[in-house]
């Protein structure tokens, strides 16, 4: 009867250790995921910032040029 028992108890501890290893695969998986998606964001920001960055630096090249043409 005993080692009935100890059955019931391996059994329950080997199914809550393949539920958590479920868990944790599956929160692993989904971690990798987000990290994907946001390093794509990340990438499309960065390229947007650059664009402006380019934008106002040519500005800025611009009026420079302005100011020593009147010789300020």
């Amino acid at each position: 009867m005993a080692e009935n028992g100890a059955g019931k108890w391996q059994l329950a501890f080997w199914i809550m250790t393949a539920v958590c290893f479920s868990g944790l695969a599956f929160i692993g998986n989904s971690v990798s995921a987000n990290e994907r998606i946001n390093s794509a964001e990340h990438k499309e920001l960065r390229e947007c910032i650059y664009n402006q960055l380019m934008v106002i630096n040519c500005r800025l090249a611009r009026i420079e040029a302005h100011n020593n043409l009147d010789g300020k």
